[in-house]
């Protein structure tokens, strides 16, 4: 009788080992990447020329045996090349996103809501925008977001998922918020492109002044030969007429 007690309690911890857990304890035998299964956001048609414009973004996601650490979400504007991740735009208000709003463990998975509040700036640049989302649970596994199951995970997908687009117009009437991908890497090559630049009109410009100075150092040695020559030659005439006034009687003028 306690062999087969012993047994159902090893069979009981190895089950619970393997089953879903809405509570703070954290099962590392977890390897399994959470999902995002829901996005829905509050408005989708926005218009920022007079005005800024928030609208609410709710995400669910969803892990086999963890509670989930955090989820991230960032926008993504469409462009020639795909699209490109936007930078001055944030999560401004709203919860925060390792703050789910419900907890619950839902057909054999721990199911964790957000919300939060996205603020577009007056001025913010028209488009197609769309929004990009993954989590990460609290065994540390999160998506490499390279797998279409992972669908709000990989943004260049997300242009065929209406639910996680939304359109901005801008009639130009105000000042307009162009957005881009912000690279460090390029930011630092467009730095040593200026400084660069910089030392080479530097260069050029010491290079002219030194040619200069040399003209002029050949200028005042050729005006001071000239010089030169114009004392001798005053020096002779004054001679000659020392000369020519010694002579009896004194010519008119000596």
């Amino acid at each position: 009788m306690r062999k087969i007690t012993l047994i159902f309690l090893a069979i009981i911890t190895a089950l619970s080992l393997q089953a879903a857990n809405a509570s703070d304890a954290i099962n590392y035998s977890d390897t399994e990447e959470p999902l995002i299964d829901l996005l829905s956001l509050t408005n989708q048609k926005m218009e920022t020329s007079k005005s800024n414009n928030k609208f609410q973004v709710t995400v669910t996601a969803s892990d086999n045996l963890n509670k989930l650490e955090r989820i991230f979400v960032f926008i993504y504007r469409e462009n020639a090349t795909g699209a490109v991740q936007v930078n001055n735009v944030g999560v401004t208000s709203g919860l925060d996103l390792a703050n789910p709003i419900s907890v619950k463990v839902v057909n054999g998975r721990v199911v964790s809501t957000y919300q939060a509040t996205i603020d577009l700036p007056k001025g913010f640049a028209a488009g197609n925008y769309y929004v990009y989302a993954f989590a990460k649970d609290q065994a540390g596994n999160y998506p490499g977001c390279v797998d279409q199951k992972q669908k709000y995970c990989v943004y260049s997908y997300n242009r065929s998922l209406p639910e996680a687009r939304f359109v901005v117009t801008n009639d130009g009437s105000g000042s307009v918020i162009e957005v881009s991908e912000f690279s460090l890497s390029d930011k630092y090559s467009e730095l040593e492109r200026k400084y660069l630049a910089e030392k080479n009109t530097s260069s050029s410009l010491i290079s002219t002044l030194g040619n200069e100075k040399a003209n002029l150092e050949k200028q005042i040695t050729i005006l001071n030969e000239n010089i030169s020559i114009q004392k001798n030659e005053n020096s002779a005439l004054k001679k000659r007429i020392s000369t020519i006034c010694k002579v009896k009687p004194k010519p008119k003028g000596c």
